[in-house]
């Protein structure tokens, strides 16, 4: 075989394979950017205010709903309010009225306590109801990070939200 017929077919070959290449990177699939989060409707939790005091207020943000004073940056609070920096152009803080301890009015709620449903028929105690299942609190590959999750010698390990979900499925 002649050594110029030798080079052109790997010479060929190249340019196949980098035509090839170009074509896949000018045509692949280019993923949609993500959707943009809504944004909160403050003006929602209007029907919270003068719900909680103060002092529930602080002990639930502390103890339940945050780790750390990263909260500090965009929560201040004093005796009569929070105020929470919302992000929004058009209304950037959201006033929170607390309720004074001796005055304090129920938080409005669309759900029904155990104590308030009406007596069930023996043969089929859920029938007529609705039932919430939470999914726990991301789940997935966070279900580590936020100790949401057990696992036994080498198996797979279970998470909290995916347990969860696949119940409610």
């Amino acid at each position: 075989m002649n050594s110029n017929f030798r080079r052109r077919r790997i010479l060929s070959a190249v340019a196949i394979l980098v035509l090839a290449a170009l074509g896949w990177w000018i045509f692949r699939p280019v993923p949609a950017p993500p959707a943009p989060k809504p944004a909160p409707d403050w003006p929602s939790l209007n029907t919270y205010q003068e719900t909680i005091t103060r002092a529930d207020f602080e002990r639930l943000l502390t103890t339940v709903f945050t780790a750390g004073n990263a909260w500090q940056t965009t929560i201040e609070f004093d005796d009569r309010e929070a105020r929470i920096q919302t992000g929004d152009t058009t209304a950037p803080v959201f006033y929170l009225r607390f309720a004074p301890p001796e005055k304090i009015s129920a938080a409005p709620h669309s759900w029904r306590s155990a104590a308030e449903l009406p007596a069930a028929p023996p043969d089929q105690p859920l029938s007529g109801l609705k039932i919430a299942i939470d999914p726990g609190h991301i789940g997935g590959e966070w279900a580590k990070i936020e100790e949401r999750w057990f696992v036994i010698g080498s198996e797979k390990p279970v998470c909290e939200g995916d347990m969860t979900l696949h119940v409610a499925q």
